[in-house]
């Protein structure tokens, strides 16, 4: 099967600017001192919400430790929330012969596979209650899956802000932690800077994992369809016969096939919520 292609997400920013910014900066404090928050702190673009308490960081009740990866709750449906996907759902979900990947079929015969995925550090903030999302609202069940699995970032506990465009640090942060990236803390000041503490962390696990090409890659802009596609792929190392980033997101179920779909558009976060849930759906499938 061959890889994937994916363009490299496009950055105006390099290594070394980042670390010349922190060199200006105030002496180091902790990362509780600059003010770190649950989602990683605020400041996550333009129209974002005040700072809210802090979060300790705990195992995902869904996840067995160990070697096992992503469970199921076999009683449920396992289709995408929201938006039956075309019934793109995986049927099959299996290890293959290298331990570190998974094989997966659809039920249409599409098949691909991702790396192993194994977490132990994701909370689980089924707890909290996003108060702006309606009820109502089509993507409602994928954002309360994401709750549930605890990988949103961006606002306070209890909102989503679900209409506001999704920034670029705000995606990564979602998809590192869809895909079992653990965002270390630093000690770096960034109190003058308009790059957040949380922002760095993510910058930087998403660097050292390969899923972005620079540290610095302008955190607060809106990040398009192409480039979100793109970190989700190379964040679960998903393996497809399609060379094109949409045609592998649509291959594999996590973008509905007969969407049209610009790719230097921007996505809501409600938008962004549907297709991490997609994709979530896809690594819970029943072994």
């Amino acid at each position: 099967m061959k890889k994937t292609t994916i363009n490299k997400v496009s950055t105006l920013g390099v290594v070394a600017a980042i670390f010349t910014l922190v060199l200006f900066s105030n002496p180091l404090k902790s990362l509780e001192q600059v003010g770190a928050t649950y989602g990683y702190g605020y400041g996550y673009g333009y129209g974002s919400s005040p700072n809210s308490s802090k979060f300790q960081v705990a195992n995902d009740p869904r996840v067995k430790t160990g070697d096992e990866i992503y469970q199921t709750d076999t009683s449920k449906d396992n289709k995408p929330s929201g938006n039956d996907n075309n019934g793109k759902t995986p049927s099959t979900n299996v290890e293959n012969e290298d331990s570190n990947r998974v094989n997966v079929t659809l039920d249409n015969g599409n098949k691909f596979s991702h790396k192993k995925l194994d977490c132990e550090f994701l909370t689980n903030t089924s707890n909290l209650n996003f108060g702006d999302v309606r009820a109502d609202s089509k993507y409602y069940g994928d954002i309360l899956e994401l709750k549930n699995t605890g990988i949103t970032v961006g606002t306070t506990p209890n909102t989503f802000e679900p209409g506001r465009y999704i920034t670029k640090s705000e995606l990564l942060g979602m998809a590192l932690k869809l895909n079992c990236i653990d965002i270390k803390s630093t000690n770096i000041d960034l109190t003058s800077s308009k790059i957040k503490a949380w922002q760095l962390n993510v910058m930087r696990a998403g660097y050292e994992n390969k899923v972005v090409d620079k540290i610095d890659f302008s955190v607060n802009e809106n990040i398009t369809k192409y480039e979100a596609y793109n970190i989700l792929l190379k964040g679960g190392e998903i393996e497809t016969p399609k060379t094109d980033v949409v045609e592998a997101m649509k291959y594999i179920g996590a973008v509905d096939e007969k969407e049209q779909v610009y790719s230097n558009s921007n996505l809501k976060r409600e938008e962004a919520a549907e297709v991490l849930a997609n994709v979530l759906k896809i690594y819970q499938m029943k072994k």
